[in-house]
């Protein structure tokens, strides 16, 4: 995303060059599975008290 966008319009335009422009976007499914799988594991560590192994976790593109 470019710098000095804020967050939820950064995101807009993302999808918006994404539909119109065909460009490829950055937050994916995969992302966004691998982002619940984050968010999913914090509450199972907390609840657990031990560590919590990710596998569905996606390098981040350049």
């Amino acid at each position: 995303m470019p710098k000095g966008r804020r967050g939820r319009e950064a995101e807009v335009e993302e999808l918006y060059n994404a539909v119109v422009h065909d460009r490829p976007v950055f937050h994916d499914g995969r992302w966004g599975a691998a982002t619940l799988e984050v968010c999913l594991a914090m509450l199972e560590s907390a609840t657990k008290r031990n560590e919590i192994f990710l596998s569905h976790q996606v390098p981040s593109p350049e």
